[in-house]
């Protein structure tokens, strides 16, 4: 069963609709609570119940699913792929200071792709030089989040640390990583409407992040290797 995490209700009708619409067996949480995305998003995995071979989509409600085969491709996807605890459609797989997976030389480091959407109604299909090769990605982007059902069961987000509204992806894909879970990209074609401001939250939540990962003798920018030679 694929179930579905939103976080918000404010857009979430029409996105309810979209997948009711290409899903044949799902199941829908919205988390309307004025609180931080990790304790939404701990608040629905409290409540749900959940199977080992669930997948379940963390995903903005102004995200726009574009694929009417996702439902076929995450469960093949993770079915092939026993390794791979969280995926995403776009990430990378250097993560530097600057915070962002975006802000790491997408050039040279980024895979996937999606299409952004602006607030004058355009939109740019982002489709990194990259390509699908997920061998060796350290994040991915939290506009949508794929996180397998048996990983999902025990997991929960760090509300600990953060109280806000970012950096829960990335910190996600690390805590992950340190459990010995890979994470993926898959081809599923969705559009983010949100431009995503880097605020001072945005800067605040960065600062955490950082400081976390550094305490625990992570050395930025972060690769794969670091967390398969620290597990040693």
């Amino acid at each position: 069963m694929i179930q579905y995490v939103i976080p918000t209700k404010d857009n979430a009708n029409k996105l309810v609709t979209s997948i009711s619409t290409m899903s044949t067996n799902t199941k829908i949480h919205i988390e309307s609570e004025n609180e931080s995305i990790f304790k939404k998003y701990n608040n629905a995995l409290d409540k749900m119940e959940i199977n080992d071979d669930d997948v379940i989509v963390f995903l903005h409600d102004d995200i726009e699913i574009r694929d009417e085969h996702i439902e076929k491709k995450l469960e093949l996807y993770f079915k092939y792929r026993p390794n791979v605890g969280i995926a995403g459609v776009i990430g990378t797989n250097l993560f530097d200071r600057s915070g962002g997976w975006w802000l790491s030389n997408r050039m040279i480091y980024s895979r996937g792709r999606i299409i952004q959407g602006f607030d004058n109604g355009t939109e740019h299909p982002m489709i990194e030089v990259g390509g699908m090769d997920d061998s060796d990605i350290v994040s991915v982007d939290g506009c949508i989040l794929f996180i397998k059902g048996s990983v999902a069961k025990y997991f929960r987000f760090d509300n600990n640390t953060y109280d806000g509204y970012h950096f829960y992806d990335v910190d996600t894909c690390f805590s992950l990583m340190e459990q010995g879970w890979h994470v993926g990209i898959i081809d599923i074609l969705v559009k983010h409407d949100s431009e995503g401001p880097l605020s001072e939250s945005w800067i605040s939540d960065r600062d955490k992040f950082i400081k976390k990962w550094e305490d625990k003798g992570y050395i930025f920018p972060i690769t794969k290797k670091q967390f398969k030679e620290l597990k040693k």
